[in-house]
């Protein structure tokens, strides 16, 4: 659904104007736009400079206006823009100019996210300890987005299932991370015993958002490998160590203690080799000695059908 707004503004020379206007959560693109109302100004430029929370200047500023070739339009693009009722254009002309100034942000529909909302975004539960595990290649990014629980901040953990993949992760609030231009608002990766697991977000950012606001997370292969993902808030662990372990809380969240029988940094899920800590199962046990009972009774058999027939044997004599 493509939202606009759009103002008439007579600009004086060298005197610039003012236009404040909101974009909603995962906009994919916002594009603000000024066009003369007569013909024959092309050579006249609107200079518009954009920037959010504060009033633009030529060093600070979202995004700056360039001339659409062989038209009187002057258009500033900011891709991924981040949610704000509080966004501001500077408008300026060197002569006096009557423009129509109009600024669009469709908004990307579910599960899409990016500047042409053509990426697809992974829900993930917001349940704590439901992991989601991916394969992921070298550089290839995966997008998910996780909604907070009844307005709460939230805490997403993302691990390494393979040693020495270590992903790389980027979250923003509201709006896709724009990771070509380094836009997001926490970035990490915390080592664990011969893994990574990087901290998307923590309830010590003391960030919090009301439940209809999404995080929306990317996460990049450094190598070749696996990983898990999961909502580790009040320090969960991933699927709660599958029973087969006991959740540990640390300040990079819940972290799963296998017992001896188990392995797995990530839920415990695997079991050791050998089992039972080395020894064998029971029903091992079993088989053993139903094998040696079987051994037994034929050895037993086998003993007894020879004497018999020696006996038998020795009862003739030839003449």
């Amino acid at each position: 659904m493509a939202n606009e707004e759009s103002v008439n503004l007579t600009l004086t020379p060298f005197a610039p104007d003012f236009f404040r206007f909101s974009v909603p959560a995962n906009v994919g693109k916002l594009t603000v736009s000024a066009r003369h109302h007569e013909p024959g100004f092309v050579a006249e430029p609107v200079l518009i400079l954009l920037r959010s929370g504060n009033a633009p200047t030529s060093e600070h500023k979202d995004g700056e206006s360039s001339p659409v070739n062989g038209t009187d339009e002057f258009v500033a693009v900011v891709p991924l823009p981040v949610a704000s009722d509080s966004w501001y254009a500077e408008v300026s002309s060197n002569v006096t100019a009557e423009v129509v100034l109009k600024a669009e942000y469709p908004s990307c529909g579910d599960n899409l996210a990016g500047a042409n909302c053509d990426i697809t975004v992974t829900e993930l539960a917001a349940n704590p300890g439901q992991l989601v595990t991916q394969s992921i290649s070298t550089n290839e990014v995966h997008y998910y987005k996780i909604k907070p629980i009844n307005g709460s901040a939230i805490a997403v953990n993302v691990q390494s299932m393979t040693a020495q993949t270590n992903p790389q992760v980027f979250v923003r609030l509201a709006v896709l991370p724009d990771l070509s231009g380094k836009q997001y608002d926490v970035a990490g990766c915390t080592e664990v015993p011969a893994r990574c697991k990087a901290v998307a977000v923590r309830s010590s950012t003391g960030i919090t958002v009301d439940n209809a606001t999404y995080w929306y997370i990317a996460v990049v292969g450094s190598a070749d490998g696996k990983y898990g993902i999961w909502n580790a808030e009040n320090d969960a662990c991933p699927n709660n160590c599958n029973g087969n372990g006991n959740c540990a809380g640390s300040i990079s969240g819940g972290v799963c203690e296998c017992h001896e029988d188990f392995m797995g940094l990530i839920d415990c899920s695997e079991q050791t080799p050998s089992g039972n800590g080395g020894g064998m199962e029971t029903w091992e046990w079993v088989l053993i000695v139903i094998g040696i009972i079987i051994a037994a009774v034929i050895l037993i058999g086998l003993a007894v059908y020879f004497v018999r027939r020696a006996q038998s044997r020795a009862g003739f004599e030839r003449v």
